[in-house]
């Protein structure tokens, strides 16, 4: 016979859990939305040097050469790097929020089985061990974005 009160547990336990894998769901949001934003701002700035350069040397030289000089250069890779920390310092705070939800999660799905088990007698519950295997998914495109950020440098330096 169930009991009141651990019914309300299990239910509670349950409404917990369901709102730790949302939360999960927003940061893995937020992680990608960021790399996105970035990179666009990185090309963004990049180009509107680029571009103000271009438009003085058409101005004075009559030329569509683009020629950086040293000033502009140092100013694109300056922003690049910044940009670049940036990403990395809000991908770790991200990831590190990540990991004390999944925490959490384990916790709830593992009070979940003992109530489950201790005043219902179901055994069959089992938690999920999977979704803790693609930290990698996640890092992965904050390579890419380091990749990036570096052509960009290496681009800046060797072709302007």
């Amino acid at each position: 016979m169930e009991n009141g009160k651990e019914k309300f547990s299990q239910d509670v336990l349950v409404n917990l859990i369901k709102e730790d894998r949302e939360e999960i769901r927003v940061i893995k949001n937020r992680i990608y939305t960021y790399v996105q934003v970035l990179i666009t701002l990185s090309i963004a700035v990049t180009a509107f040097f680029i571009q103000g350069s271009m438009d003085v040397n058409i101005k004075i030289n009559h030329s569509a050469d683009i020629h950086l000089t040293d000033s502009i250069k140092m100013i694109v890779i300056f922003t690049n790097v910044i940009f670049l920390f940036i990403s990395w310092v809000i991908f770790l705070v991200l990831n590190k929020d990540l990991y004390f939800v999944r925490k959490c999660l384990t916790q709830r799905e593992s009070e979940l089985k003992e109530i489950s088990e201790k005043y219902f007698g179901k055994k069959s519950y089992k938690t999920p061990n999977a979704r803790f295997k693609n930290d990698l998914l996640l890092l992965f495109p904050m390579c890419i974005l380091t990749i990036i950020y570096i052509v960009v440098i290496i681009g800046v330096q060797v072709f302007f």
